[in-house]
């Protein structure tokens, strides 16, 4: 059985984001169709249109106040509604996440060819 994480005419997204604190941060991802060519244009189209079809109460009921973010967007809006903009959500459990440091040395001098 194959795992293929995007279909033939989807184009990997990845938005990463940083929280308030400056401490937290993470990656949403999004396998994109050609339809979609400015992804972060369309996720806030995606996210006005879905909060049209709540009422006031529903959005409080959602967020934490009355302002849908990046997080409610890929927490709450489904992907039959992303589908219409040409975007799907795409499950973390298919992808390995491993956060690493930028300058980690890997290999030194020792290693190199004389």
């Amino acid at each position: 059985m194959t795992n293929q994480l995007l279909r033939d005419d989807e184009r990997l997204v990845i938005l990463h984001y940083h929280g308030h604190s400056g401490l937290d941060s993470g990656v949403f991802l999004y396998a994109a169709t050609p339809s979609s060519v400015d992804v972060e244009a369309d996720l806030r189209t995606i996210a006005r249109d879905y909060v049209a079809t709540l009422t006031k109460d529903e959005l409080y009921d959602l967020t934490v106040f009355d302002c849908f973010n990046w997080g409610d967007l890929a927490a709450r809006v489904p992907n039959d509604f992303l589908a219409g903009y040409g975007l799907r959500r795409l499950d973390w459990s298919s992808v390995e996440h491993v956060v690493i440091d930028h300058d980690a040395c890997l290999a030194y001098e020792e290693h190199a060819k004389a």
